[in-house]
């Protein structure tokens, strides 16, 4: 799933049940998709950075777009000792 050098990664989600497959980008871009239908989501900033809102049901979750992308497409894993700064 790569276009113009951005390549896409499907989100492991753990203790959060959606109909949707969320994925994030090596841009720092977020989708879900559903039935085939990809859906572009807009962003917002909390506290300087960026972040996305998901919902499932009665559960909410934020994401940080900078953490994610060092999860998904660094080469170090963060951890409590191991954090990211950008």
């Amino acid at each position: 799933m790569a276009k113009n050098n951005e390549i896409w990664k499907l989100l492991s989600l753990k203790n959060f049940n959606s109909k949707f497959d969320y994925y994030i980008s090596s841009k720092g871009n977020f989708k879900s998709i559903l039935n085939n239908k990809e859906r572009l989501l807009s962003q917002k900033t909390i506290k300087s950075y960026r972040a996305i809102s998901i919902k499932s049901q009665n559960k909410s979750k934020t994401l940080f777009i900078h953490r994610l992308v060092a999860e998904y497409f660094g080469e170090k894993k963060p951890t409590s000792n191991n954090f990211v700064i950008h």
